[in-house]
């Protein structure tokens, strides 16, 4: 699913160099929950709104843009990241 995919490209540093633009990538209603923490993610522009994420620490992060309207975040924390103009 969405959520393997995420974690494959993270495991693969492709979404810390910013390589892969997932800018407009449909993330609607995706379940993701971490067990680490997420250094440098570049998720500027995605909609990933009506989702659910748990217990992830988003360290350093770029969510410019992006939308999350509806989506739940539960025990997670953003620090040092950015979220100009997200929903």
């Amino acid at each position: 699913d969405k959520a393997d995919v995420l974690r494959f490209l993270y495991e693969q540093n492709l979404l810390e160099t910013g390589e892969i633009n997932l800018s407009g990538a449909d993330l609607r209603q995706v379940e993701m929950t971490c067990g680490t923490d997420l250094q440098r993610v570049h998720l500027s522009g995605v909609i990933w709104s009506n989702g659910i994420v748990r217990n992830c620490r988003f360290g350093s992060s770029n969510f410019n843009g992006a939308d999350f309207s509806g989506t739940r975040f539960v025990n997670c924390s953003f620090y040092s990241s950015w979220l100009l103009e997200t929903n």
